[in-house]
């Protein structure tokens, strides 16, 4: 419970209330005190439009939809902490936003460049059923390589007997097929077939989506060789959860979990 009574009710995480309002310290910045009222409703379409302009509109749909409903309570979080005046009838506050422009964010500070996936993303506990999932630390611009996914090639045999291993152990069951070659790409273990500790590997505990990826497996053919990447589809603020599409399409395993197609 937070200690200022002002911000009860206004506290809940967001996967608590079904929503994610991205870049709003960002549009904060924006912010002045004024003698004059501004509606709710005019401010969250302001808020609209500069996330929209940010990403270059290239924000997921689920994220705007969680970014709309989650604003009024995250905004007047905000206008507590701020000490921004309220108006109840009709409901406001005494501000104004400064103007901004497309060329404002054109050249964007995005700074996941040529930084260690360690610090562009971190695994968070979610709930008791889906467990951790791995979030942005940084704003990530849509196209770029956040992580390489690793592992071991080994043979579908293998992989059969490595699965029940893994069960015992609490490993999670990651695996990517050759269909060409009739391998697995073992994401617990390295090359050499090393288990690979807690924090290594992060590509491996990304969460699945098939509604709304942010991300995607992309492949560069290196020679005889395959390497992997985890890559944004679109702009992903700090703070969302990334997620990719593990492309499971065989219908009795999707039977078997259900997950597979939300």
């Amino acid at each position: 419970m937070p200690r200022n009574r002002l911000l009860r009710g206004t506290s809940a995480h967001p996967r608590d209330t079904g929503s994610f309002t991205p870049y709003l310290e960002d549009f904060a910045k924006l912010i002045q005190v004024s003698d004059s009222m501004m509606k709710s409703a005019e401010i969250q379409t302001l808020y609209i439009e500069f996330i929209n302009m940010r990403t270059d509109n290239s924000l997921s749909n689920d994220i705007k939809e969680q970014s709309q409903s989650g604003f009024r309570r995250s905004f007047r979080k905000l206008a507590i902490i701020n000490k921004w005046r309220e108006s109840t009838k009709p409901r406001g506050y005494f501000i104004r936003v400064k103007r901004y422009s497309r060329q404002s964010f054109h050249f964007v500070e995005y700074d996941h460049i040529n930084r260690p996936a360690t610090s562009l993303i971190h695994r968070l506990a979610i709930d008791s059923q889906k467990g951790r999932g791995v979030f942005a630390s940084v704003n990530i611009a849509k196209g770029a390589k956040i992580t390489e996914y690793m592992g071991e090639w080994i043979t579908e045999e293998s992989h059969r007997q490595r699965e029940i291993e893994y069960a015992r152990q609490g490993l999670p069951p990651v695996a990517i097929s050759n269909s060409k070659k009739h391998t697995i790409l073992d994401g617990n273990r390295n090359k050499n077939g090393r288990l690979f500790n807690a924090d290594e590997n992060i590509a491996r505990h990304l969460n699945h989506s098939f509604r709304f990826p942010n991300c995607k497996l992309l492949a560069e053919h290196l020679g005889n060789d395959i390497q992997l990447y985890i890559v944004s589809k679109c702009s992903i603020p700090k703070g969302c959860e990334c997620v990719w599409d593990y492309n499971e399409r065989r219908l009795d395993v999707i039977a078997e979990n259900r997950w597979l197609a939300s």
